[in-house]
């Protein structure tokens, strides 16, 4: 799949539509070793879906859900609580199609910050690095890092 002809559309989650629910499941549930949470589980997505704090979007192309990310709103600052890409749809810019809507989002809406924890992967580290985000923490003995973007 080739990003170029392909039209991402992201679009805010208000309610789940029932269809959807097993994708958006699925793709939660392949990062939830990761968080150690049940990020797919119907009583987390719900309570997601009515925390205003809590914005959640889906990244879809051509009408089918390739990616998502959820975030928590502070007074000043973002912080991406969740992100994943669907794994048929790795690779072609999702992620960080998903993280520009987020710098766009800020910018726009005069929030200073964006913040996101991830584990110390070498293929992480170089996402964030690659889409602007700059190093602020690395904490060896717990297995993470903390990444920043300034608008």
């Amino acid at each position: 799949m080739k990003l170029k002809k392909t039209k991402i559309t992201i679009s805010k989650v208000k309610s789940f539509e029932k269809s959807n629910l097993p994708k958006i499941q699925s793709i939660l549930n392949e990062i939830k070793c990761w968080y150690g949470e049940k990020v797919g589980d119907i009583d987390f997505l719900t309570q997601i879906i009515n925390d205003e704090y809590k914005p959640f979007y889906l990244a879809k192309i051509n009408k089918r859900i390739a990616g998502i990310i959820i975030l928590k709103i502070n007074e000043k600052t973002i912080r991406i609580e969740y992100i994943a890409v669907d794994r048929k749809f790795r690779n072609i810019g999702i992620g960080r199609r998903l993280l520009e809507f987020v710098k766009k989002y800020c910018v726009d809406n005069q929030y200073e910050k964006i913040y996101v924890q991830t584990r110390h992967l070498a293929r992480c580290r170089r996402f964030y690095r690659k889409v602007g985000f700059a190093l602020i923490r690395c904490d060896n003995k717990e297995g993470y890092s903390e990444y920043t973007w300034k608008s």
